[in-house]
């Protein structure tokens, strides 16, 4: 599978430092945007460790045999990361309030699997039209989700519910993806989406270029538009070969056969449950026959 990623990370035009860090790591097929939370108490050291956590875990996993993502060891890798932050925050007085949100996007041969804790948010775009893949722990969402249609007031519209390092332990959601030729990912902060609109970046999107101009594009929007009041970060993947169908619904499976002289076993590659279906037939003929 070939594709091309480009990240960009922005101050804005209000704060003085920038407590986003993005990951962008091809040889595992691995991208991350983390947010950092806490301001005057480090939340770009937050961000960051996420990156290098997760990073780290994943190559490490990826350098033995027959790796492949799966929701689990992605878990485990956000679990890592909460710990190392959570261990900072015990060596580092004053730091009790850091923490950060995560979003991260992940492929197997043609399969995307996308992570999320806090409102980083994941796009897909795919034949001009613009879907949001994750779903943001916020508080605003928690209303939405209640069918609350009065909007909160300013103070309460940044709150999110799910962070990274606030606690002992940390609850990810997970969205598998089906990849396409010409897919193309979007994972932003909410410097960004928090301040275009899904229409603008679908726009965007839409205009054609290559991934280091739209994602320019997205940035100055931010800023000039949306009045860069928070830092903003962005990163591009587009799928540009076709995508190689999975070859992980292949399993091996052993199956014992009863008999009067000896157990016999049977060892059939699982294409789909019709030749199960089959196979169970089978032993059933085979001992009504013999028995």
């Amino acid at each position: 599978m070939k594709y091309e990623a480009f990240g960009l990370s922005d101050v804005g035009l209000v704060r003085s430092n920038n407590e986003d860090s993005y990951l962008i790591d091809k040889d595992i097929h691995l991208f991350i945007v983390a947010d950092g939370m806490g301001g005057y108490q480090k939340g770009e050291v937050a961000s960051k460790i996420i990156c290098d956590s997760m990073g780290e875990f994943l190559r490490d996993l990826a350098s033995k045999e027959a790796f492949e993502y799966t929701q689990e060891n992605i878990r485990q890798a956000i679990v890592k990361a909460n710990s190392d932050i959570r261990q900072k925050i015990l060596d580092s007085p004053g730091l009790e309030r850091m923490g950060s949100t995560v979003i991260s996007l992940s492929f197997n041969a043609d399969k995307a699997i996308v992570m999320n804790v806090g409102d980083s948010r994941a796009y897909l775009f795919r034949k001009n039209k613009l879907e949001q893949i994750s779903v943001d722990h916020s508080l605003v969402q928690e209303t939405k989700a209640a069918g609350i249609k009065k909007e909160l007031p300013n103070q309460f519209r940044n709150i999110v519910t799910r962070a990274v390092g606030m606690k002992d332990s940390v609850e990810p959601d997970f969205y598998p993806n089906k990849l396409k030729l010409h897919d193309k990912y979007l994972l932003c902060s909410d410097g960004l989406h928090g301040y275009v609109s899904d229409k603008r970046i679908r726009e965007i999107l839409s205009n054609g270029g290559n991934l280091e101009s739209q994602a320019q594009t997205l940035i100055k929007c931010a800023k000039d538009e949306g009045g860069g009041k928070d830092n903003v970060t962005c990163l591009l993947i587009e799928i540009t070969e076709s995508p190689k169908p999975s070859t992980e619904s292949t399993q091996t499976i052993t199956l014992t056969i009863p008999s009067k002289t000896a157990n016999k076993e049977i060892i059939i590659e699982k294409k789909n449950l019709h030749l199960l279906f089959i196979l169970f037939l089978l032993i059933i003929v085979y001992v009504y026959i013999y028995f």
